[in-house]
């Protein structure tokens, strides 16, 4: 069977045993830019857990005769099942206490996301504004080779007696050791520095940005104050302030990015600069506001 025609029968089969009727919406999202190839991703409605499953690996599977069509949606069924089960509702005796802080702060994690146009799916969790969108509080999950990001709502904070930021904190703490700062350099002949800034995984790499002493270091490594590009939710790009590289330039760059990637993947419209002498990041203002300011 092609890659194609199982593709297709495997959704059909998923939207059976998954109904829409029932809160479930089913996409194929491809992320093979980021090493994931397509994954089946499966969200409901009143759940926050999003589970997501290779579809080459299940192909793999099948076309090596290791699982029939049928054990391949029960390996779905399952994956969805246990992803729910270990997220349950606070006062539950089953999967993680969330009662207990002890229980989960060794898998508190934080990741960067899109805060413009995007209060609403914030507020439904626990956040920080960042000068670059905001640090959402995840809870992170590997059961059997797959990962799932549990986001936490507020109500946690209470049950736990601890603090947002205490939380917040411990979760950056996790998030570093999990997933190191990864800087690689980009050869431009010495017109100007340019690093693309991630993480070890590659995955939700622009968190990086927001690592304690990140800025310092890579004002170190520019040799220069520098503007910083969040080129999608998975890595900044790191550009030195010099007359080879003009901002007008770099606002194109970006505004095209955005255009060719979906709304999931952007993290913002605007270009960022860092001085080291303020020891702040923030928006770069058009040379008209500028002047208004003076």
């Amino acid at each position: 069977m092609e890659y194609a025609v199982f593709k297709q029968q495997i959704m059909e089969q998923a939207k059976r045993i998954l109904p829409q009727e029932e809160g479930y919406v089913i996409t194929i999202v491809d992320q093979t830019e980021y090493g994931l190839g397509e994954m089946l991703i499966i969200n409901k409605s009143d759940k926050e857990v999003v589970p997501g499953i290779s579809m080459e690996e299940m192909y793999q599977d099948f076309s090596q005769n290791k699982k029939s069509i049928e054990e391949v949606i029960e390996t779905i069924q399952d994956t969805v099942n246990t992803a729910f089960m270990m997220i349950p509702e606070i006062d539950g005796t089953q999967g993680i206490d969330f009662r207990d802080y002890d229980c989960i702060k060794d898998l508190l994690v934080v990741e960067l996301e899109r805060s413009e146009f995007n209060g609403e799916h914030l507020s439904h969790g626990i956040f920080e504004k960042q000068p670059i969108g905001a640090l959402v509080l995840y809870l992170r999950l590997e059961q059997k080779n797959q990962l799932v990001m549990a986001r936490l709502g507020r109500d946690v904070l209470e049950v736990c007696g601890v603090s947002q930021s205490t939380m917040m904190k411990q979760a950056m703490e996790n998030t570093i050791k999990i997933n190191p700062p990864v800087v690689m350099p980009v050869d431009t002949n010495g017109r100007f520095p340019y690093f693309i800034l991630s993480n070890r995984e590659g995955r939700n790499g622009a968190t990086a940005i927001t690592y304690p002493g990140m800025l310092e270091q890579l004002r170190k490594m520019a040799g220069m104050d520098f503007y910083v590009i969040p080129a999608n939710i998975h890595e900044v790009l790191i550009v030195g302030k010099t007359e080879n590289a003009p901002i007008k330039y770099l606002r194109e760059a970006l505004k095209q990015r955005n255009r060719e990637m979906g709304i999931q993947q952007m993290l913002s419209d605007h270009v960022y600069e860092y001085s080291g002498r303020d020891k702040k990041l923030k928006r770069c203002l058009d040379e008209k506001k500028k002047n208004r300011e003076r």
